[in-house]
């Protein structure tokens, strides 16, 4: 945990990283960090890396949770990010550590590559129950969606059920400070969508959830600077969600909507995009398709 194997020039990737403008983490097993916490995180700030992820603690005993909190305290000593994966349910810890950048401890899109647990119901029911407390880690981005009576499981090229719309409504419906892609990069080139993932922000200025139904649906909108941006997850038959403008400021907004194709038998993976010009006044009525959603950004013209 202290030195990199002969040949690995961590030195030499770290001042790379830093001449394209992007900072380090390192993954970990918590077990190379037992009783060498101090001296892990020591090194690593020498070093100048920025984070670490720290995965498979798979219990949440007095021990183990004692454990994770020495781990939070001397990264924070050493002025490192942490990622704690593998581990129990969010639960605020990141308020006694804001150096906590996120908490996975949930089911998520692996799950699809053997089991077809990951469901859009369950997607919506990852914001009513884990995301209470805290952000989360969940994968993201799955781009080979399915009908539900096509889905197969399997372990290369997995698919995903819901719609790409339904997919991308995470990115905002979620508390989730550090996202992913979670496919190879081949299942994005040219893929519709893709360019909302490229868009929308990762950390947010401010919050608001005006459409909340627990184990249907819900809306959620997010600031960031003056651009809003907006999440409709959806799970069961197709259905309109109506959106009031009332959370933006005076005067027109451009607005551009990423959306399912809402008819029967329709590929999931296809989307259309709309803009309008809009003002706080009015309302969207949105259509999304089954298990679905829907995502827009919203810019002020002055």
């Amino acid at each position: 945990m202290t030195r990199p194997r002969e040949g690995f020039d961590l030195a030499a990737i770290r001042d790379h990283a830093r001449s394209k403008g992007v900072r380090l983490w390192t993954w970990v097993h918590n077990r190379a960090l037992q009783g060498r916490v101090e001296e892990a995180f020591a090194a690593f700030e020498r070093l100048g890396w920025s984070g670490m992820m720290v995965d498979f603690f798979d219990h949440d005993d007095q021990d183990t949770v004692e454990f994770a909190e020495s781990i939070l305290e001397a990264a924070a000593r050493h002025h490192i990010l942490v990622h704690l994966h593998g581990v129990w349910k969010p639960t605020g810890l990141e308020r006694t550590f804001p150096n906590l950048m996120n908490h996975e401890g949930a089911l998520n899109l692996e799950y699809l590559k053997w089991s077809d647990r990951c469901t859009p119901r369950h997607d919506v029911d990852m914001a009513f129950t884990r995301l209470i407390a805290g952000p989360m880690d969940y994968h993201l981005g799955g781009f080979r969606a399915v009908p539900r009576d096509q889905f197969q499981y399997r372990q290369v090229a997995p698919v995903v059920l819901g719609t790409r719309c339904h997919m991308l409504a995470m990115y905002v419906c979620f508390d989730n400070p550090t996202p992913m892609v979670a496919d190879h990069p081949t299942a994005y080139v040219g893929q519709p969508g893709f360019e909302f993932i490229q868009r929308v922000p990762t950390w947010w200025d401010e919050t608001q959830v005006p459409v909340a139904v627990p184990g249907s649906h819900l809306v959620t909108v997010r600031r960031k600077g003056r651009s809003w941006f907006v999440g409709g997850l959806s799970s069961g038959p197709s259905r309109s969600l109506v959106l009031p403008l009332d959370f933006l400021p005076r005067g027109p907004h451009r607005l551009r909507l990423w959306l399912d194709d809402p008819r029967p038998g329709a590929d999931p993976n296809q989307l259309r995009v709309e803009e309008s010009l809009v003002t706080r006044s009015e309302r969207v009525e949105v259509d999304v398709g089954q298990d679905g959603g829907f995502v827009a950004e919203l810019v002020p013209l002055r």
